[in-house]
């Protein structure tokens, strides 16, 4: 018997099957992409929590072996005082902690010249990686070109802690010193973490009394801590809000004074990053404001730059946990503990 041979050519797609599959994957690629976009977004959070959390315990161990207090968000100040030596160094508060996060203690070019390209006063040593490669990851240096800014660690620690040492009137009910700082004076202008001096990079912050800056302070000023934001998420090394527009609410600095942050995209404010973690691309959308005496409930939110989107950060407490808050708690936790 014999078989019958068939035709070994193979049938063709016709130009409609060809459509349906094109348009089967282009819908699975539409359901997939915003799922492991949010997957990706997550994983960064957490990575960037757990960031905090490793330097909250470098917070507790460098007050631990400092009789109780915190490192300066920069000792002395904006630079060196007026009548250091040529070759003083700023000591940020990243290489404060830098020996308890895995570096060794940081060496300067004290130097009056220029060492191996470092510039006098400028850090020789290499920061650990959670200042760098394995910081926040969605803070990428590289893509940012922040080879020429080396401060930029992705984190800055909190500039108004708004304490109640030395006040001589109380602070406003349920407010742990809004308004009234360290001094009595103008709250936007009180820095903890910053030494009351003259620098010879400029003015200082001492154009009069009463001082704008009070040095350092202990850990145990803080209360209650784990409402008391220490550092977080930020473009700078340091986090620092102001009172600015018609109603003189708390804001973000807008625009940057940092030359350095004006040339970044999507970077709208000198300090902090309340979307690094979410909400609309251009930090412009994120620029909200608080209003109140005393900043307690009812707040009141006031939207100074349209449309006005919270945004999402990451912030570390006092406490030494860390959480992401949405930009308008942001703001009432940095300035009040009633959030």
């Amino acid at each position: 018997m014999k078989l019958a041979i068939r035709n070994g050519r193979r049938r063709a797609f016709t130009l409609v099957e060809l459509l349906v599959v094109i348009g089967i994957i282009a819908v699975l690629i539409s359901v997939l992409l915003p799922a492991l976009s949010k997957a990706r977004r997550s994983a960064q959070t957490a990575a960037c929590l757990s960031n905090l959390r490793q330097l909250g315990q470098a917070y507790q161990m460098y007050v631990v072996a400092n009789k109780g207090y915190l490192p300066y968000v920069a000792y002395p100040g904006w630079g060196p005082k007026l009548n250091d030596p040529p070759g003083t160094p700023v000591i940020h508060w990243f290489e404060a902690l830098t020996p308890y996060v895995g570096g060794k203690t940081v060496e300067y070019n004290t130097t009056s010249g220029t060492v191996n390209g470092v510039q006098s006063g400028g850090r020789i040593s290499k920061l650990p990686a959670i200042f760098g490669s394995n910081g926040c990851p969605a803070w990428d240096r590289g893509s940012l070109n922040l080879g020429d800014y080396p401060d930029f660690v992705g984190y800055g620690q909190n500039l108004n802690l708004f304490f109640q040492a030395g006040v001589k009137t109380a602070a406003p009910a349920g407010s742990a010193g809004f308004a009234v700082g360290a001094w009595g004076g103008e709250p936007t202008k009180v820095w903890t973490g910053l030494e009351p001096a003259k620098y010879a990079s400029g003015t200082g912050n001492t154009d009069g009394p009463p001082p704008t800056a009070v040095g350092t302070i202990k850990l145990t000023q803080l209360h209650p801590s784990s409402k008391v934001i220490l550092n977080g998420d930020s473009t700078n090394w340091f986090i620092f809000l102001e009172k600015a527009g018609l109603f003189q609410v708390w804001t973000w600095v807008y625009p940057p004074h940092n030359t350095g942050l004006q040339s970044l995209p999507g970077i709208a404010f000198d300090s902090g990053a309340p979307n690094r973690h979410g909400g609309p691309l251009d930090q412009r959308e994120c620029r909200l404001g608080i209003s109140g005496s005393d900043v307690s409930p009812p707040y009141q939110l006031r939207v100074i730059a349209a449309p006005g989107k919270p945004g999402v950060a990451n912030y570390l407490c006092a406490d030494g946990h860390a959480e992401t808050l949405p930009g308008d708690t942001a703001l009432r936790a940095l300035v009040s503990r009633n959030w």
